[in-house]
């Protein structure tokens, strides 16, 4: 199998891996809650923030995914604004508005997955398809 081959396969699954681990703890967090320390699940979450990176970075150079990649890197930066506001980073986050952070967290945490499956998808459909 070629380097590079096998790069592109560990950054897809990268993303995959991380998404199990946020499961888990999106699961902790259900399960366990606040002020219980294991609410938020051991900080395991943190790790799908990289997820959209590490895909983009799979993803870059190659034609035909160039709206996929900017989709992926901006979803990217908007998770990591939204975590640092939400660890107190600039002290915008009250006990009123907590929620709207949190949602604006889960608006960028999220779509992403299901379009970058979806575009993957198509493109897995159209490259398999039989020849008429």
């Amino acid at each position: 199998m070629p380097r590079e081959s096998l790069l592109v396969r560990l950054a897809v699954a990268v993303p995959v891996l991380y998404f199990g681990v946020m499961l888990l703890a999106a699961s902790m967090g259900g399960l366990f809650p606040m002020p219980d320390p294991r609410h938020g699940g051991f900080g395991l979450g943190f790790a799908m923030v990289f997820a959209p990176l590490f895909l983009a970075l799979a993803f870059a150079g190659r034609p035909g995914f160039g709206g996929l990649v900017a989709l992926l890197l901006a979803s990217f930066a908007f998770m990591v604004a939204t975590m640092t506001v939400m660890m107190g980073a600039g002290h915008l986050v009250t006990r009123a508005n907590v929620g709207m952070w949190q949602r604006l967290n889960a608006l960028a945490m999220f779509p992403w997955l299901g379009i970058a499956g979806a575009v993957l998808a198509l493109r897995l459909g159209r490259r398999s398809a039989p020849a008429a």
